[in-house]
């Protein structure tokens, strides 16, 4: 059964030419009544993601932060998990983790990285979703996806109890929290 959820608009935004400008960008967002500051994943002339929404969600008090989405390709699922929770710990539980494919072609050839049919790339984020969803809930995960190569569970959840993975709340591909970590298509269904 779905509950119902309040229609919430945000900002899409991925330059500024300096601190200062970021910072006001986020305030004004802010004080229009958005509820998020979103930033696409590019390798073009845009801000990285996840310092700039540090530095927005330390510039704002309400303003939720988000990726709109990361290319899962670019980063390494423990990582990009730690990087989450670390970001969702310092901005007071505002982070949105959104997680994309990738669909760039001409980005994975300026990053030196394969560009592989879409049926791979989506296997390997559905792989990262699952990766990031286990050390969400109780730090344990499953082994042998093989698509990375990833470190046995013991090595990657060797943070675990320390608290690093746990999160208040878990927005992945649109997810707003609590026990929402799972695939688009797992909500269709």
């Amino acid at each position: 059964m779905t509950r119902p959820r309040p229609l919430r608009f945000g900002v899409s935004v991925a330059q500024a030419r300096s601190k200062a400008e970021w910072v006001a960008t986020a305030r004004k967002i802010e004080s229009h009544g958005y509820s998020t500051l979103q930033m696409p994943d590019h390798l073009g002339q845009q801000l990285a993601p996840i310092a700039a929404l540090q530095a927005a969600a330390e510039a704002t008090q309400t303003l939720r932060i988000g990726s709109l989405v990361l290319d899962n390709d670019f980063r390494h699922p423990v990582l990009l998990a730690k990087e989450a929770a670390t970001l969702d710990l310092l901005s007071g539980g505002r982070f949105e983790l959104g997680l994309g494919a990738g669909w760039e072609g001409s980005e994975y050839v300026q990053a030196g990285i394969s560009f592989d049919a879409p049926g791979v790339r989506v296997s390997r984020m559905e792989e990262a979703l699952h990766l990031i969803k286990g050390l969400f809930a109780d730090g344990h995960v499953l082994s042998g996806f093989g698509f990375r190569g990833l470190p046995q569970a013991d090595a990657a959840t060797s943070s675990a109890d320390s608290g690093w993975w746990r999160r208040q709340a878990c927005a992945l591909d649109g997810g707003t929290g609590g026990d929402d970590c799972r695939l688009q298509s797992d909500r269709a269904s």
